[in-house]
């Protein structure tokens, strides 16, 4: 059956381990893409094409940076134009969950640390990667947010900000009049909240 995923050339930020590998390699196995993966740790990066074996690792590359640099995202679109390469699909999975504490107790670097990874690294791929995306056929966007920003759980305030930021963010392109379906949010654990729309 056909999948609009199909063959499709997808970046996946976080994807040396946890769900971002999983995504990864679902993407790679089940709709034959090529996928290029976006993460800090090289070991981690190594462990998981190991993992994909010899097969399927050729569809498999990865880059090494803070998403969380706008600067970075501009200098890999820049490789990636240079190389001809044409991304079809950004996945904007990387994120982390600060330590469950009162607000008053967090850091100011704590504080940017969560706000600028979960949130910020999203609108910056977006913004750098929207003019090539839009070139594609059938382009996709997909951000990857959390229950949190619906239900905040105490002890985790700049998480569920950050995370209710996302969805903002995201939900603001669910306009009609713009022209392409390729937007979409998911939470892990609201799976069939996963939605396409317009940007």
């Amino acid at each position: 059956m056909y999948c609009w995923l199909d063959g499709k050339t997808v970046v996946v930020t976080g994807a040396s381990g946890g769900m971002g590998a999983g995504i990864a390699a679902t993407l790679i196995k089940k709709h034959g893409c090529t996928v290029i993966g976006v993460a800090r740790s090289e070991p981690k990066m190594l462990k998981f094409i190991e993992e994909l074996g010899p097969t399927y690792a050729q569809q498999f590359s990865y880059k090494l940076f803070d998403v969380s640099v706008k600067e970075n995202w501009e200098n890999f679109y820049n490789e990636l134009v240079e190389e001809g390469v044409q991304v079809d699909v950004l996945v904007n999975n990387a994120g982390i969950l600060p330590k469950f504490k009162r607000f008053d107790r967090y850091s100011d670097e704590e504080i940017e640390r969560a706000i600028n990874i979960n949130f910020y690294s999203c609108v910056y791929s977006v913004k750098t990667f929207l003019p090539m995306l839009l070139q594609s056929t059938d382009p996709g966007i997909v951000n990857i947010d959390s229950s949190a920003a619906l239900m905040s759980l105490a002890g985790t305030s700049m998480y569920s900000a950050s995370k209710a930021a996302l969805k903002g963010f995201t939900e603001v392109w669910f306009a009609p009049a713009l022209p392409r379906q390729i937007f979409s949010a998911a939470s892990p654990t609201q799976a069939a909240r996963a939605r396409r729309s317009s940007i």
